[in-house]
């Protein structure tokens, strides 16, 4: 998913991304959560060895989610 893609979403939209594949332009992601014209992302696995998003990704908005594949939250019944 590229910059274009990214800004033509609805403002206040939420991105989430669970393929196992790596589509999406992480630069384009940063940008739009950035500028704050979607409302947070949810990233499932990145491309790094142990699945986890990009460390840029992960710390740039209070409002990302990050979960690798396969994780769990043990506090939701």
């Amino acid at each position: 998913m590229k910059k274009a893609a990214f800004f033509a979403l609805k403002q206040g939209s939420y991105f989430i991304n669970m393929p196992w594949r790596n589509f999406i332009d992480k630069a384009a992601l940063e940008e739009v959560l950035n500028t704050g014209h979607i409302a947070g992302a949810a990233l499932d696995v990145g491309q790094a060895p142990d699945q986890m998003p990009t460390p840029s990704l992960a710390v740039t908005s209070e409002r990302n989610h990050n979960a690798p594949y396969g994780s769990t939250n043990p506090t939701i019944d």
